[in-house]
């Protein structure tokens, strides 16, 4: 029961540096006509509209119920509290009504509600309880409490799509994540066959727009599920040779899921189809899926071993052999493709770089790029048998670099250590 202290305001208006005030008694009060306090006087309450008696309370958890009338002391004044409006009707003690006032607007210190008091903000429920309530339609939605804010209900909080963030001390609440919004899981390697994903969030623009999460670390396994795998729109590994699996979130199993805390079988992966930038969504979509890894597998079918903290940077455990050769041109017409997915576009290579018979010089570029002199990644001489060199290097969308090696019969071989996330994912 929502309790409301029922108090009689005395405006009193005063100029003070500029400032109005107001007086409010902490006990309901009466006057006369002369202005002087209505000593044993009556007041009668009615359910507001009605000459239905009300029934109001000498306490605030309205346990002891007042008569009816209350008859006020020789101050004019008495504890009155009740629930609800009210309708006053205010006599002298000889029965003469002194005002009558309906629908009273009961005001209460603990109480923000509207005009049927089923939609309502609550400080107090019980004495000192320290607790916020939100009330809609009659119902308690939520409630804070030391710091926790909890839903009463199984209905969602739809907090929209705009981006509205509120911050303050240690509390970072996003407020419906802005388009592209990623709080990037930390994945990691479980076996030939699957990963681990931690805790992330993701915004994902498909059939529904929303913010989807996962508050623990899931094991994703790799392919149908009549093969072990989690989600049976997977492509299982049997290709019998090295491929990129793109992960993504799968949109349909989300509508299924109908919440957006998601499972395991809400994730797949494809071998098939490379996700693309989309400028819109502001993420790398393949339809309404979005794509948030991608594995490699080898020859034997399994995923390689890689490391990767949660930042932007994945390493492999094991480098992967892109190019070896002897004597490579010394103009810029070798191309070497990077072991990367598709979206990628930087790469950590490394360049071993051997002597033969003369000094020689190696360098890379981009294979978009015209700049004739490219970037040194290595230079040997008779007396260094072998340069090596570990770079970032920039590739263009088909996963290219150029390279160009100067000098007679030397060998060059690159490998490539790991790759970065592009923005947006």
């Amino acid at each position: 029961m929502k309790k409301f202290l029922l108090t009689l305001f005395i405006l009193i208006f005063s100029v003070v540096s500029a400032w109005a005030g107001f007086v409010m008694y902490p006990k309901f009060q009466a006057f006369d006509s002369n202005g002087d306090p209505l000593a044993s006087g009556k007041v009668y309450t009615y359910d507001p509209g009605t000459t239905d008696a009300k029934t109001t309370y000498s306490d605030y958890n309205l346990a002891t119920a007042n008569a009816n009338p209350v008859v006020l002391d020789s101050r004019g004044e008495a504890d009155i509290y009740c629930s609800g409006s009210v309708k006053l009707v205010v006599k002298n003690s000889a029965g003469t009504t002194i005002f009558t006032v309906d629908n009273f607007p009961v005001v209460n210190t603990t109480l923000i509600q509207d005009t049927d008091t089923d939609t309502m903000i609550q400080t107090e429920e019980s004495s000192d309880e320290d607790t916020i309530r939100f009330d809609i339609g009659g119902t308690e939605q939520v409630i804070i409490d030391d710091g926790t804010i909890t839903p009463t209900t199984d209905n969602d909080i739809d907090l929209g799509t705009s981006s509205k963030y509120f911050k303050t001390g240690y509390i970072n609440v996003v407020y419906g994540a802005p388009p592209g919004y990623v709080q990037r899981a930390n994945f990691s390697h479980s076996s030939d066959t699957a990963i681990t994903i931690g805790p992330g969030r993701y915004h994902v623009d498909g059939t529904t727009d929303q913010t989807v999460y996962w508050n623990s670390t899931i094991t994703f396994n790799l392919g149908k599920v009549a093969n072990g795998g989690s989600n049976d729109g997977s492509a299982d590994i049997d290709a019998g040779a090295w491929a990129v699996h793109y992960i993504y979130l799968d949109d349909s199993a989300i509508v299924t899921q109908a919440s957006p805390l998601l499972d395991a079988d809400c994730f797949l992966n494809t071998d098939v189809t490379a996700p693309t930038w989309s400028a819109t969504k502001h993420g790398w979509y393949n339809g309404s899926d979005r794509c948030i890894f991608a594995v490699t597998t080898d020859a034997d079918d399994d995923i390689l071993v890689f490391w990767h903290d949660g930042g932007d940077y994945v390493f492999y455990d094991a480098p992967i052999h892109d190019y070896s050769a002897a004597d490579p041109a010394d103009d810029w017409s070798t191309e070497v493709t990077l072991d990367i997915p598709a979206f990628c576009s930087k790469a950590n290579c490394w360049f071993k770089l051997h002597y033969v018979s003369a000094n020689s010089n190696a360098t890379w570029r981009n294979t978009d790029s015209s700049d004739s002199d490219g970037q040194q990644v290595g230079y040997v001489t008779a007396g260094a048998d072998e340069a090596t060199n570990t770079v970032d290097v920039f590739c263009n969308s088909s996963l290219k670099i150029d390279i160009k090696v100067t000098g007679a019969d030397p060998t060059l071989a690159v490998d490539t250590n790991g790759w970065y996330f592009p923005n947006g994912m």
